[in-house]
């Protein structure tokens, strides 16, 4: 067996608040891209390495670290909203 590091802004696990603001829901996405990963890794471990998608507080990110990790083997990249935006609203 190998192992498949997916570098990619395109995340594995949706990230959104809570409706009352307090802590993080997590949601399975589904793209062409997840797809192909997942056939590619039928018989391999693969770690994901991306950026979350959504804006997480400081104090949140060690949680959201720890949980992501656990659950979906992803590794999260924490940018700044004035880096994230221009970068992810260019594509």
């Amino acid at each position: 067996n190998s192992k498949i590091i997916a570098c990619s802004i395109h995340s594995p696990v949706g990230m959104y608040r809570s409706g009352t603001g307090e802590g993080w829901v997590y949601k399975d996405s589904f793209s062409p891209f997840k797809a192909a990963i997942e056939y590619l890794s039928s018989n391999n471990e693969t770690v994901f390495v991306n950026w979350t998608g959504a804006q997480i507080d400081i104090p949140s990110q060690e949680g959201v670290k720890t949980k992501l990790w656990h659950e979906y083997k992803c590794v999260p990249v924490f940018l700044p909203e004035e880096t994230a935006k221009p970068f992810y609203n260019g594509f």
